[in-house]
């Protein structure tokens, strides 16, 4: 049961990302029946994130030796 419930919210965690990754795009978002209300808990941010200038890119450091994948970066308010 416990694992039912996990792949769950990782399915609606998958979801919501995707739904927001296409909305900085200017694409039109995916938004299913069950993120509805994670969706709407977010169109208070959504419009003040402007000039977005990457998602998804990978980023890493030589000198620190760290490596990771970034969601957003672009300028809030």
């Amino acid at each position: 049961m416990m694992c039912l419930i996990l792949s769950e919210t990782f399915a609606k965690g998958h979801q919501l990302h995707s739904a927001i990754q296409q909305e900085l795009s200017e694409k039109p978002a995916e938004v299913t029946p069950n993120i509805e209300g994670y969706w709407k808990s977010l169109q208070l941010v959504l419009p003040a994130i402007e000039h977005v200038h990457s998602l998804e890119d990978e980023i890493s450091h030589s000198l620190l030796h760290y490596r990771g994948i970034f969601d957003c970066l672009a300028i809030y308010r």
